[in-house]
């Protein structure tokens, strides 16, 4: 049996499976893929699926099948967002909607989603963090990319085992990992 929980409890799902008992899990980088070995030799595979964002009147729904729709209940309109490499993150907020895969992150104005901004990524983005007029984004080796909502590069910071916390018109805020009462501010540019 294996049951998916929220950090606070929460079930989200629940699957029995024929693998006896499950001797060791591991999540992919990206968090989106589980694997898990039985102890009758059997190897199961487990995937995210149909993930939700909401900010104000929008919302986004991820299938299965990669394929993101986006509802505007004020302006009662509805699109379908079809990506032929698996979504491994996204992210909603101030008018923009970031969907990132393996290859490419693309990055939408909710009001005209037929021509996003296509920024081609040499790792895969594990963390997006948005503010009302960048976008900050951090590969897989950790590296912090600042970029506007037309996909032009802003900035690469290079600082090692800070964490991204916020971005605001002007300034990232980063948390050292070694110390997490400290926070440090960089101008974005």
């Amino acid at each position: 049996m294996i049951r998916l929980c929220d950090k606070s409890g929460w079930s989200y799902s629940f699957v029995k499976h024929e693998a006896g008992s499950l001797m060791k899990l591991s999540w992919d980088a990206y968090g989106n893929i589980i694997a898990g070995a039985g102890g009758n030799g059997y190897v199961l595979f487990g995937y995210i699926v149909d993930r939700h964002l909401s900010w104000e009147n929008i919302e986004v729904d991820l299938d299965e099948n990669n394929k993101i729709a986006v509802n505007d209940y004020v302006n009662e309109v509805s699109e379908e967002l079809d990506f032929s490499e698996r979504v491994i993150n996204m992210s909603l907020r101030h008018h923009h909607l970031i969907a990132c895969t393996a290859s490419q992150v693309y990055i939408y104005n909710v009001a005209n989603l037929s021509s996003p901004f296509l920024i081609d990524v040499k790792e895969p983005i594990n963390s997006v963090v948005q503010g009302s007029k960048y976008v900050v984004l951090i590969d897989a080796s950790q590296n912090i990319h600042v970029y506007d909502y037309e996909g032009k590069h802003i900035s690469s910071p290079k600082f090692q085992g800070m964490k991204v916390e916020s971005i605001s018109s002007d300034v990232i805020a980063l948390i050292d990992k070694n110390n997490p009462r400290l926070i440090r501010l960089f101008d974005v540019i």
